[in-house]
């Protein structure tokens, strides 16, 4: 399906149509880049979810917890929230095509991959906690969250000519 949309339709509408000319192409890199905004989507979705859910948790521990346990809630929400921002700046600016946003992913990968292993712990702990979680479903598909963070980098390294 996916090489007659991509291959076989273009092609049949230039032979079918030579009036209208070449067909447009994304500029070049945009294609990657988009790629990577994608990916790093794919990391964001859980820091929204969380950022969502702890105010929550807070509201309901305010009379009943410690003052400690209390503070490291909000401290954990706050570093939530940080990772949140800059991954969804981040995100958007890659979808963009930004390649100053691309290098900045580039050079700090090991910052990122730690975001996004902390956003793998959260969508493997809230799917655990709605017992959605089985031990095949985690052996599927961990490797390739684990993964697409290394492919960004390539993609990075592509995009950027290193």
């Amino acid at each position: 399906g996916a090489v007659a949309v991509l291959i076989v339709h273009p092609a049949i509408n230039r032979a079918a149509f030579p009036e209208i000319g070449p067909i447009k192409t994304a500029p070049p890199g945009l294609t990657e880049s988009r790629r990577m905004g994608w990916i790093q989507a794919i990391y964001l979705g859980p820091f929204g979810l969380l950022m969502l859910l702890v105010p929550v948790f807070i509201e309901e521990s305010i009379g009943n917890a410690d003052k400690v346990v209390l503070g490291g809630m909000i401290g954990f929400w706050v570093v939530v929230l940080a990772f949140g921002i800059v991954i969804g700046r981040t995100t958007l600016a890659m979808w963009e095509g930004n390649r100053e946003r691309v290098g900045v992913f580039y050079r700090w990968f090991p910052l990122f991959f730690l975001a996004d292993l902390l956003a793998v712990a959260l969508m493997v702990g809230v799917l655990a906690g709605m017992k959605m979680l089985s031990v095949g479903l985690l052996l599927l598909v961990l490797p390739v969250l684990l993964y697409l963070p290394f492919y960004q980098r390539r993609l990075a390294r592509k995009l950027l000519g290193k």
